[in-house]
């Protein structure tokens, strides 16, 4: 689909309210942006028992990004994690303002469905 407007962020919330016109409900945004240690480990060519010993704090100089899920199965924004392993370890962060502004758009949006939709537009996406 196309979408016509001033930038990524309203064409989101543009596309979410036209579609929750329609009687619909948005839950989320798709988005390559939350990964398993073991994704996180092959983006960054590094083995998954080393990116999960840095993920606990069992190695590395800390601060490693909160999980967003838990109950076991572990999800991790990229987009955190990246800028991470840029900050400590040099490794290029490669994604794009494109990609952060997906996956805000993504975290707004399943923020939103958790607090039953009273936080109304998502135009804090476009500031």
């Amino acid at each position: 689909m196309h979408r016509d407007d001033e930038s990524l962020a309203s064409a989101i919330i543009t596309a979410v309210g036209q579609v929750e016109s329609a009687g619909f409900a948005v839950v989320g945004v798709r988005t390559e942006n939350l990964v398993t240690l073991k994704t996180i480990a092959a983006r960054t060519t590094r083995t998954y028992e080393s990116v999960r010993r840095l993920a606990n704090g069992d190695r590395g100089p800390g601060g490693f990004p909160a999980p967003m899920s838990g109950d076991g199965y572990a999800l991790y924004s990229w987009t955190e994690v990246a800028r991470w392993f840029a900050e400590h370890y040099g490794i290029p962060d490669t994604t794009t303002r494109y990609d952060r502004i997906v996956a805000a758009a993504d975290h707004l949006v399943r923020a939103r469905q958790l607090l039953g939709g009273e936080t109304g537009q998502l135009s804090a996406l476009a500031s």
